[in-house]
């Protein structure tokens, strides 16, 4: 039987479960059972997303836009 916290991982894709509500039965993943990931070993979380911190920022400087010219704002017939 499950225990709340167990974490199982499937030896084929890689999925893994950690069991929220004890339950009967067999977990099975890709058509076999899901084996039991040993104590000292974490699985990886969904629910947290890693820390991505941004490069330093650097500075460029753009020129700004030079305005039209007559020639350019004027409507070609």
């Amino acid at each position: 039987m499950t225990q709340v916290g167990q974490i199982y991982k499937c030896a084929i894709c890689g999925n893994t479960v950690e069991v929220k509500a004890v339950g009967i039965g067999e977990l099975v993943c890709c058509g076999q059972p899901m084996g039991l990931v040993p104590e000292k070993q974490e699985a990886p979380v969904a629910e947290t997303t890693p820390e991505v911190k941004p490069p330093e920022a650097e500075i460029t400087e753009v020129a700004p836009e030079a305005p039209a010219t007559q020639e350019e704002s004027e409507p070609t017939q």
